[in-house]
């Protein structure tokens, strides 16, 4: 059977009826990296996971757009015809990644879209900086190495979307549609620090799985979010591991 993520959202798109009043009209993608960027360090936080919570992000635009369903937990693409505008050129990129009628697993999306050679993290902050939202320069870490650094330009959007998702947290009234999906990504991806302090995490965690049970789409790519999440905490790991392992033998043949 379909799941509940076939027809396209009239309220999705834009501030007020489907999302954050006061917030621009970005996608759920802009949205999360919006949330996750530091303000003060100018760097994205919860990094490599939130591009993986990005990347659901890409697939609930691409479902609420009617560009695609959920169907026995593979993702199948509809004739573009049948379909409502694609937010921007992430979305037609992940579009054509797959022929019309063709579908694929729910994970294997939300990994191919969070793999590097998509570019991701690129294209958002590409979508942000055209709408004057972010800038995106570079600054030195620790005082020596080059890194890039994301200035929120539009403050004041990115405080009206933290506390339109803090009070959907805590709050008992259904959010809206939009705000629904960004909590059930964000917690899917264990990044409920970016929006909570830990006093409140579990009552949020608690709040976004209810959330979560109530659209089946949405809950069918938060599994593999999180899953695909989990594989990513992993191979970071297995990194980190192989580089103090090659650290401490350099060491020993280098005294």
């Amino acid at each position: 059977m379909p799941e509940d993520h076939e027809r396209p959202d009239p309220t999705r798109g834009g501030p007020g009826a489907g999302g954050v009043p006061g917030v621009p009209a970005l996608s759920l993608p802009e949205q999360l990296v919006l949330l996750a960027v530091d303000p003060d360090r100018g760097r994205l936080r919860g990094a490599p996971v939130v591009h993986v919570a990005v990347a659901g992000g890409v697939v609930l635009d691409l479902l609420d757009g009617g560009v695609a369903v959920v169907q026995d937990g593979a993702v199948r693409v509809r004739h573009p015809a049948a379909a409502t505008p694609l937010p921007g050129p992430l979305q037609e990129a992940a579009v054509a990644a797959v022929p019309a009628g063709g579908s694929s697993d729910v994970r294997r999306w939300v990994r191919d879209l969070a793999a590097p050679r998509f570019r991701l993290g690129q294209h958002v902050k590409a979508g942000l900086t055209q709408r004057g939202v972010l800038r995106t320069g570079w600054g030195l870490r620790f005082g020596l190495v080059p890194a890039r650094r994301h200035h929120v330009l539009d403050s004041a959007a990115r405080e009206e979307l933290l506390a339109g998702c803090r009070e959907a947290l805590t709050g008992t009234a259904p959010p809206p549609p939009r705000v629904r999906e960004l909590l059930v990504l964000t917690g899917a991806a264990g990044l409920l620090h970016l929006l909570v302090d830990r006093s409140q995490r579990a009552a949020a965690r608690q709040r976004v799985d209810r959330l979560t049970l109530e659209v089946p789409g949405a809950a069918a790519v938060a599994r593999a979010v999180a899953d695909v999440g989990a594989e990513v905490r992993a191979a970071a790991r297995r990194r980190a591991r192989a580089a103090a392992i090659a650290a401490s033998t350099g060491g020993t043949h280098g005294s």
